[in-house]
């Protein structure tokens, strides 16, 4: 699960033919306090991560787990790819802000399976990591405190009930069943629109 995101706002006002457009970065600052990120289902595995960045990396950084490139590290942390977890941070606006036509939440990469929420209100659905996503909050931000939350299901578990849907429904597999022993990997990566190295290759962790 290399969550890679570059996210930015884009504040459109509409006063020219063409508008003027007011871009406001929501990745990592210097301090690297940010964002934040936690186990959805065990809230003591959390830490600071680095957008745009990846859950290894933020949990080595965190000093949850070790290099993950290490030795058989890759498949001593096979759970973090088996894991769903959930990125925020709280942002506020530039103070015209609300007043522009537009109020435009841009992604340029959400890997894979993720769900967007502002001040806890749903707003973004992303299912393929190729293609940028965005979002108009007008009507749903505020000028201050706003918190922006996304939660990523974890691409192994969503891949292997995808597989067994199809099975169910069509009586047969979409081959290969399972990759070879040697690359200590996970089945189904057809079932994703994500970098298919994603789930064993001959260079890294299971994401």
């Amino acid at each position: 699960m290399w969550f890679w995101v570059f996210c930015f706002l884009a504040i459109l006002n509409a006063q020219s033919c063409f508008g003027i457009e007011q871009k406001i970065s929501l990745n990592s600052e210097k301090n690297n306090q940010t964002w934040s990120f936690y186990a959805t289902k065990n809230t003591s595995l959390k830490g600071y991560g680095n957008v745009p960045g990846d859950i290894y990396t933020d949990l080595w950084r965190s000093n949850i787990i070790n290099d993950p490139l290490k030795d058989s590290n890759d498949v001593a942390y096979a759970w973090v790819g088996k894991t769903d977890w959930s990125y925020s941070r709280m942002f506020d606006l530039p103070s015209d802000a609300l007043q522009a036509s537009q109020i435009r939440l841009n992604f340029a990469g959400l890997d894979t399976i993720a769900a967007v929420y502002i001040n806890n209100i749903f707003v973004l659905n992303s299912k393929n990591q190729f293609i940028d996503c965005s979002v108009d909050l007008k009507g749903r931000i505020k000028p201050a405190g706003n918190i922006l939350r996304i939660d990523f299901t974890s691409p192994v578990t969503y891949a292997q009930k995808q597989s067994d849907a199809y099975k169910a429904r069509y009586g047969h597999i979409v081959p290969p069943d399972f990759p070879m022993n040697i690359q200590n990997g996970e089945p189904h990566p057809q079932f994703l629109r994500k970098s298919q190295a994603s789930f064993s290759w001959d260079w890294g962790p299971v994401s």
